[in-house]
């Protein structure tokens, strides 16, 4: 048996294969994949019948904010140091470049709907 503590939603917000959470706790019986729960926990409910399941929307929820995540910190890393420089560097730029550099900004800024990662301007590497 194991203890969990539920989210608003219904979902599992903690659990303990040992020891105990208190009032707020529910004991249920272990989930027959211990592996895939204890890495996904937040994605199970806990059915009508007092039995843990996975619910694949919920984990598809989950994991698409974690993949926004990961290309949100990639755009703070490549994206960001770019286009955060002073107008110094901005005023030796071509035309050309300031218009490139426009085009991947935006579609950094876009990243988290497109999903894209967008190719850094070759000039930006040299």
């Amino acid at each position: 048996m194991m203890q969990i503590v539920l989210n608003e939603q219904g979902f599992v917000k903690a659990y303990a294969l040992v020891g105990s959470f208190g009032a707020d706790a529910v004991e249920v019986a272990e989930p027959e994949n211990l592996v895939d729960f204890e890495e996904n926990y937040r994605s199970y409910c806990l059915s009508a019948d007092g039995v843990l399941v996975k619910n694949e929307d919920k984990q598809a929820e989950i994991e698409e904010k974690r993949a926004l995540a990961v290309l949100r910190k990639e755009r703070e890393k490549v994206c960001f140091p770019y286009v955060n420089r002073g107008e110094l560097w901005y005023g030796r730029l071509s035309d050309e470049q300031k218009a490139e550099l426009n085009t991947w900004y935006q579609a950094w800024l876009d990243v988290t709907e497109t999903k894209v990662v967008p190719e850094t301007p070759e000039w930006l590497t040299e």
